[in-house]
């Protein structure tokens, strides 16, 4: 009958050494250093907890590694049916990571053209997507701010509202589409939203 191999059991923590925080998921690697070579990996648990159970006694390295630390190499005996605990504190070390550069491709609204065509002809007051993008308001109310004929007034509660010369209440059109004359612009609308504003100041105007 075969004669049974000494075995032996590792386990311990993974934890940060400048805070004692565990952890988690560090990728521990276990290589025997007697011949034939063993090599069993596993990974800590949420709270930095591992544990190689019954391995062969013998003489092994155990290499720990996460991202954002050192890694830590140590060299261990473990003993015939002998459980050995450790606790391992890694450095946390900054890491250079490859940049990621994010490409937004705006489309150009269906109604875009009509815009232009109005724009062009030099009636109203316009106000283009890359104007919007200058200026870089907080709120979209801002952009009507400095357009002659309109003014900006806050209700009780201090929402903004449109209004225009011998406090006139403006037709607001949102994608050519007519919206309540009590709602807020700014509860609307963002102004990384808007394309193009145009303003008629009468309606002789549009």
């Amino acid at each position: 009958m075969p004669t049974a191999l000494p075995r032996a059991t590792l386990s311990g923590s993974v934890l940060d050494r400048q805070g004692d925080a565990p952890i988690a998921g560090a990728r521990l690697l276990l290589r025997s250093r007697s011949p034939g070579s063993l090599t069993s990996l596993i990974e800590a648990d949420s709270a930095g907890v591992f544990e190689f159970p019954r391995v062969p006694a013998g003489p092994y390295t155990l290499l720990i590694q996460r991202v954002g630390y050192r890694d830590l190499a140590q060299d261990l005996e473990l003993g015939s049916d002998v459980r050995t605990e450790i606790t391992a504190s890694l450095v946390p070390e900054a890491v250079d990571l490859d940049p990621v550069i994010v490409t937004v491709e705006r489309s150009a609204a269906p109604l875009l053209p009509e815009f232009e065509a109005r724009r062009a002809l030099g009636i109203g007051t316009f106000i283009t997507r890359e104007e919007v993008e200058r200026r870089r308001p907080m709120r979209v109310s801002d952009l009507f701010r400095t357009m002659p004929g309109v003014r900006v007034v806050s209700d009780r509660v201090g929402d903004a509202h449109l209004m225009l010369r011998g406090r006139c209440v403006p037709k607001v059109y949102m994608d050519g589409v007519a919206t309540h004359e009590d709602v807020s612009i700014d509860l609307s609308l963002q102004p990384v939203d808007i394309e193009g504003i145009e303003v008629y100041s009468n309606a002789t105007d549009g």
